[in-house]
């Protein structure tokens, strides 16, 4: 005889909590609660003069974390029902342009610290929402938080969360200057696009300030800038590329750059997830990227109305690399490397002519280069990435007197006793009297 029953599979809140805050770093529970108040921005502050009143107030202290926004707030019903829920509600549909997945503002304080209190204001009503983490943890059965409701006109609609009782290793990064010097440099990149439309973001009243990518372009040198409309989902997502020769002077920022609606995804990644070191089926390898590449600069913008259809992670810090829509993206910029790569080739076969013909040879790739203007790759027109052809002319003249170098390798006691006998003080004298004498000998 048997009798049917039920196995209890709800999770316990420590658990759930426990594995929500496992994938995301200090780093990125701040960006996410930053989204949420760029997305907010983007909501109610959207006008002619793009995002000027728009203000998010960010602060790194050893006792609290604390985010001030004055984007607009959060409306009752918003609240009640979905602001707090773990994942996005069905039928809960807001114009957002980065938040999707209806996990980050809760994620975020629950990897900061063990209490937090959500204040916002919308234009008729302001709410409050205090939480011990710990208390709310004992008991399974009660997934909701306690709110305050009131009512009123708000002068300067917003939200403010503040998060305190901050877990140890948190507390130890926000006393630390170069991790906020740090987080500002890294917010100042993750929201260009938003600070270039006006958004005001400071960190411990410090502003981040604008990031503006150009690239060269000037006689005979042309950035590449590509664009289509390709489908996720049944969903449109516009993609743009935007590539070319960059500042020589930071290496370290060459790279592609991937955005997914403003948000930067990827920074300066020169790895095999943007093409670089990948062979593709039926096409020419790219190559590893290398010093030579240092000036490389590529741009990739993943737009659409529906975040979910964009290539990106619960995190927003990767790449979804199943995404359809990214690997259609990935054989465009396979191909733009190979451009760029075969313009660096040629520089280098351009420059070694000019040594050997004693500079009678013609340096066109070059000097378009050097009279090239940096221009923001945003104004960047649609085209393909374009240098002059290398000079193919043979100097008429007969070469002047050359010279070249002669390397080689010998033990330092030896050259040392060399120089010693001889009374020379350069390895390069002794170098010139041993091809001397070796002519001399040989030759005559």
């Amino acid at each position: 005889m048997t009798t049917q029953s039920k196995a209890i599979a709800s999770a316990t809140k420590s658990f759930f909590v426990d594995m929500l805050v496992r994938d995301i770093g200090v780093d990125g529970a701040i960006l996410d609660l930053i989204d949420n108040a760029v997305d907010a921005a983007y909501t109610h502050h959207r006008s002619d003069n793009g995002l000027d009143s728009a203000t998010i107030d960010v602060t790194l202290d050893p006792d609290r974390f604390e985010i001030t926004d004055n984007c607009g707030g959060i409306d009752i019903e918003t609240a009640q029902n979905y602001a707090f829920r773990f994942g996005r509600a069905p039928g809960f549909n807001p114009a957002t342009r980065i938040g999707e997945f209806g996990i980050g503002m809760k994620r975020a304080v629950f990897r900061l610290g063990s209490n937090f209190r959500v204040t916002s204001s919308a234009p008729e009503t302001r709410f409050v929402v205090d939480v011990d983490v710990k208390e709310w943890k004992q008991d399974d059965d009660d997934w909701t938080f306690p709110m305050e409701i009131g009512a009123g006109q708000a002068e300067d609609p917003g939200t403010s969360v503040v998060v305190w009782n901050l877990h140890a290793g948190v507390s130890d990064l926000f006393k630390q200057d170069r991790y906020r010097s740090r987080m500002l440099r890294e917010v100042a990149d993750r929201y260009a696009e938003a600070i270039k439309s006006g958004l005001n973001v400071s960190l411990n009243k410090e502003p981040a300030d604008q990031r503006i990518h150009t690239l060269l372009e000037g006689k005979g040198i042309r950035p590449e800038h590509q664009s289509e409309v390709l489908l996720s989902g049944g969903q449109e997502v516009f993609l743009r590329i935007i590539a070319g020769i960059g500042p020589d002077r930071h290496p370290t920022e060459s790279g592609w750059y991937v955005y997914c609606n403003g948000r930067l995804v990827l920074k300066a990644d020169r790895t095999e997830l943007t093409g670089w070191g990948t062979v593709e089926p039926g096409a020419r390898g790219v190559p590893v990227w290398h010093p030579q590449y240092g000036r490389f600069r590529g741009f990739v913008y993943f737009t659409s109305d529906a975040p979910a259809a964009l290539p990106w992670t619960t995190t927003k810090t990767e790449i979804d690399v199943s995404s359809a829509v990214y690997r259609n993206a990935l054989v465009k910029m396979r191909a733009v490397i190979r451009s760029y790569a075969a313009f660096t080739n040629e520089l280098k076969a351009e420059t070694s002519e000019f040594e050997d013909s004693s500079g009678e040879t013609k340096r066109l790739i070059l000097n378009a280069v050097v009279n090239a203007r940096f221009k923001a790759a945003s104004d960047v027109q649609i085209g393909k990435f374009q240098i002059p052809e290398r000079s193919r002319e043979v100097p008429t003249t007969p070469p002047s007197p050359q010279t070249t170098s002669i390397q080689f390798q010998a033990k330092v006691a030896r050259v040392n006793a060399l120089k010693s006998a001889l009374n020379l003080r350069t390895n390069r004298q002794i170098g010139e009297l041993a091809f001397e004498r070796l002519y001399a000998e040989e030759i005559g």
